[in-house]
Order: C-alpha cells, then structure tokens, then sequence
C-alpha cells in the first residue's frame, strides 16, 4: 500500500456535495449520504463525517507524537492479553498501535 496524501486537507463546499483538497492541491471529491443513501441523508452527520476525514492525517500524526512519547515504540510488543507488560500505558500503547497499523493500511 502507498502512503496516503500528506495533509493538511481542507473542504470546499456544503455537506452533501464537497471537495476535499490537499494541501500540494490534490483534489478528491466527496458525495456524502445524499447520494449513498437517498432517503436517509442527515446533514448534520455528513458535515460531522467531513470533520473527522479532514482531520483524518493530523490525527495520525498527533497519535503517532504521543506514541512516541509514551515508548509505546520502543519494542514494546504487549498484546491487550498482557496487561502491565509494558508499563502502566500497555493498553493504550497497543491501541495506538492497531490504529496506527490501520491508517497506514498494514492491519
């Protein structure tokens, strides 16, 4: 899997019908509920769901920074089985992990 679009992403347009934009320009559009779902469209949620994707790589990044300085890196391999293996933040470590391992597609 390639690596994804580096951010900041920002949104031009209403929920519903947007364009996300990278910030070396790259666009990609959105469709939202309106089109997936005829019927069942809530604006609210749509507008929601465009927060949370723009946020999507400074996310990534932030939880990536806490990582790091938590040790949650430093072959710390617990899995959520062994709680304390690791220290007091196992837990949270490995769930950072998994989501780290999802956003770069290797889960």
């Amino acid at each position: 899997m390639s690596a994804h679009t580096p951010g900041p992403w920002v949104w031009e347009g209403e929920p519903g019908s947007s364009t996300l934009r990278s910030a070396h320009g790259d666009v990609f559009q959105y469709a939202g509920y309106e089109n997936l779902w005829p019927g069942r469209y809530d604006k609210a949620e749509d507008a929601a769901n465009m927060c949370l994707i723009s946020a999507a790589p400074d996310l990534l990044e932030a939880l990536k920074q806490v990582g790091n300085a938590y040790g949650c890196f430093a072959g710390c391999t617990a899995s959520l089985a062994k709680p304390g293996e690791c220290g007091q933040h196992t837990y949270s470590c490995s769930v950072a992990r998994s989501a780290i391992a999802k956003a770069e597609g290797r889960s």
